[in-house]
């Protein structure tokens, strides 16, 4: 099977941004990239998902891996310009609470 769909995280001064298809082909992409390793002096990390095209099931997996490592070093993960797709997965979940949106 081609994988036809990509995602990348980039490091920015507030924290990351997603750009492309969290989705089951591209979370391998992610799944073993550390959010907080980088040592951002920050308390919340904002993750902008305004560059994200698609996300699927594995890719809400995803955001609640990168809940659960911030929660366990005493930081904040918070939810930026996500797509009205990744709303309705949260909401279909019953994650939409879980997580801070803006």
């Amino acid at each position: 099977m081609l994988k036809n769909s990509h995602a990348e995280l980039i490091k920015s001064e507030s924290g990351y941004h997603v750009k492309g298809s969290l989705t089951y082909d591209a979370v391998g992409d992610l799944i073993h990239q550390k959010i907080i390793a980088d040592g951002l002096n920050i308390e919340t990390i904002a993750l902008n998902c305004a560059q994200l095209a698609r996300i699927d099931s594995a890719g809400i997996a995803l955001f609640i891996q990168w809940q659960r490592e911030c929660e366990q070093n005493n930081k904040k993960l918070q939810l930026v310009n996500l797509p009205s797709q990744a709303v309705s997965l949260l909401k279909a979940n019953q994650l939409d609470n879980f997580f801070m949106t803006e």
